[in-house]
Parts: C-alpha cells; structure tokens; sequence
C-alpha cells in the first residue's frame, strides 16, 4: 500500500511554531474538505495537492498561534491534574486519609477556579487586566464610599481611559505613517504657551481614530480597528455624559447632597461601558523598560522590563528579547503580534519624585520660555518637570515643527 502513503516534505528547515501551523493546517476542515469524495473520506493525491495552494504565516499569525496553543495546552494540563486529583480518592483504604489527600491534591485546582471566575465577573477583570495608570484608577472607584470623593474619581478614571487610549492611538498612527489630525491644535496652543490636553482633547483625538475617513479602511489585524468600538453610540454618550460633568465639576457645579448618590452611580455606568469598550487593551501590555542592551551580532535587544497590568505596579522582572533596539527607561505598548510601540514622550515612566513609585505620566503642560515640559501623573495627582524637550515633542507633533529662518 506504498501508493496510498503521500510524503509531504518542506522545501526549507521549519522552525517549531511553523510546523505547528502546518499541522494544524493540513489537520483543519478548510484543507480537508477539498478532497472529501461522495464516500465522505478525505483521499490525497498527489496531482491534487500540486496546484494547491498553501499559506505561508507571517511571524505576527505564528505568534498568535503560538501563543492561543500554549494557552489550550495549559488548560489541559490543569485538567488532567483536576481529574488526578479526583482519582486520588480510591486509592487509599482510610477513608479520612483518602479525603484528606484528595482536598490536598485539589488545592490548587480550586485556586485556579477562584482565580478563574475572577476574570468572569466584570469588576474583577477589570481591575486585574487593565493597564495599572486605569486599573488602580478604577480600583479605587471601587473602594469609594458614595461621596463627592467618588464622583471626582469617577470623573478622573473616565479622563485617564480616554488619554491612554488617545496616546496608543497616536503611536500606532504614527508608527503607520497615518495622519494625527486633532494633535496639531495641542501643538499651537503648546507653542502660544496655552492649556494642556483636557478632557475633551483626549475625547476628540479617540473620536477621530474611531470615525475619520482614514480609519475606516484598515486591514482587519490592525491594531487601529479597535478604536471603532468607541464610535458606538452608547459609548460616544457615555464619554459625552462624563465630559459634561467633569466640566460642571470643574466649574463648582456639583450635585446637591442629596443627589450625590445617583450622580455617582450614573457617572459609574458611563465609566463602565467605555471600560468594556476598551477592555482589548488587555492585548496591548504596558512594559516599563529597567534594562536594554543590544548585541550587533544578533541582532537583538535583550530586555529587563516590568508589565505595568494590574492594579499594582510592584511587580517582578522579567527578561525578553526582541529584534530591534529598544531604548531603557521607557515605557512601551506591545501590540497582540509582539510589536513594541515606544510611548514617549506621550508618557514617561520613572519613579515619581514626590512619592517615589513607578509611575506613567502623561504630558501636561509647556511653557515655551523656560522650554520645560510637565507631565501630570495618570493615576495620582503629581507632577514632574523635564527640560531639553523639545526636539522629542517636535518629532512626534506634540509642538510645530521648527520654523526656517
């Protein structure tokens, strides 16, 4: 039966995540169906297979493989020792030492169930996989009693969403040669010495990449597209409804006593449905930069970075390599194929002079005599000031470009 048996063979060596994909490939419906006969089995033949055409992953589609298969497999183990756990039971003949041991074997199985069941609930989930400038933010929403405190901190979660969201977009624009659009009416009123992002800068900036004509268009993997779900309508009223009340905050008018409960929870459920809305940022992991030293013969950056996800931002090292030059003390996105975006000078991550934690600031504010930029913390009310700026926020629109004499 030699002439039933077809050889497939590479025509280059595959690297391990490659022969994963092919695996799967010639594994899946989409392949097998084309040469399932009327008796419903599936014959290979070799003049079939030579016109056909076979896809060729990209390293984006090979990490996300990659990554989606290690996370199938992990589950499976957890279930293996899950049902391990249970079998355990029969084999002792003490009854008490039979459950004793089972509890014991099944302990971590149930906190890999508590664990789990956090994600689930919405809340929870939140606060444990947002990037930590919103995850402490809406963390301590949660913890506010129904105050005139929590109002203001609802309003000032809203703020620092929609300016993280609007400072990814900006990067990744930029990183794509796409227009920056609303940045350049920051960038005069920086140069006159006027007011920095507000509320409604950042709103307008995130409306602009989910509605203008140039992102509209984008291939389905683009990092970009995710900015459509802030187009919808129950999101745009709910940044509107907050923006509102933020400038009403401002100005002193702030609900009666009596009405500071309802204001709160109807501030909350606006701030809920843009944290929905946004919760793909979840693929895009906040990593402060310790340690970056690049090696010319490989031709790769090795890292000692802290991923800023969670409520908590003291977090352990962790090491990686990637195949470009990375800069230290930075702090970067990384996109859902592995792509780091650097984020400065947006943000700047470094530990804050007043309170000494690891902090993202985002900017704030130019003053154009001394040519000092401020940067206001996004999840605490401190500030930090850095000169010699210029140059940077020149480059990426932040101010105009310089003038020729």
């Amino acid at each position: 039966m030699t002439d039933a048996l077809v050889v497939l063979r590479p025509v280059r060596e595959l690297d391990q995540r490659e022969r994963l994909f092919y695996r799967r490939y010639f594994n899946s419906e989409a392949f097998t169906a084309r040469f399932v006969g009327s008796d419903g089995i599936a014959w290979l033949r070799p003049w079939n297979l030579s016109g056909l055409r076979i896809p060729r992953p990209d390293k984006a589609t090979l990490h996300a493989l990659s990554e989606l298969t290690s996370a199938a497999r992990q589950f499976s183990l957890w279930s293996h020792e899950a049902e391990h756990a249970v079998h355990s039971y029969f084999k002792w003949d003490n009854v008490a030492v039979a459950r004793s041991h089972m509890i014991d074997a099944g302990r971590l199985t149930r906190q890999r169930r508590e664990a789990g069941s956090l994600i689930d609930a919405r809340d929870s989930r939140l606060r444990t996989t947002l990037p930590f400038p919103l995850a402490t933010r809406w963390r301590a929403v949660q913890a506010a009693p129904y105050d005139h405190s929590a109002y203001t901190l609802v309003l000032e979660c809203a703020e620092a969403v929609l300016a993280y969201c609007a400072v990814l977009g900006l990067v990744l624009a930029r990183a794509d040669g796409l227009p920056l659009g609303p940045l350049r009416q920051q960038a005069n009123r920086f140069a006159k010495g006027g007011s920095g992002p507000t509320f409604g800068t950042w709103g307008t900036i995130v409306s602009y990449f989910a509605t203008a004509k140039p992102f509209r268009g984008l291939p389905a993997d683009s990092p970009l597209v995710h900015f459509a779900g802030l187009a919808r309508p129950e999101v745009s009223e709910a940044i509107a409804a907050n923006k509102r009340r933020r400038d009403h905050n401002a100005h002193r008018r702030r609900p009666s006593p009596h009405e500071t409960r309802s204001a709160v929870e109807d501030a909350k459920n606006d701030l809920l449905i843009l944290l929905e809305a946004v919760e793909w940022l979840v693929d895009f992991p906040l990593r402060h930069i310790e340690r970056s030293r690049w090696d010319t013969f490989e031709k790769l950056s090795h890292l000692s970075f802290r991923e800023l996800m969670g409520d908590h931002n003291v977090v352990p090292l962790h090491d990686g390599t990637v195949d470009h030059i990375i800069e230290a003390d930075s702090p970067y996105a990384v996109d859902q194929f592995g792509r780091y975006h650097l984020l400065r000078p947006f943000f700047v991550s470094l530990p804050c002079d007043k309170c000494g934690q690891l902090t993202v600031f985002v900017i704030d504010a130019w003053d154009p005599t001394t040519e000092t930029a401020t940067y206001l913390a996004l999840d605490h009310a401190h500030t930090i000031e850095l000169a010699n700026q210029r140059g940077t926020l020149e480059q990426v629109g932040l101010l105009p470009p310089p003038t020729v004499p």
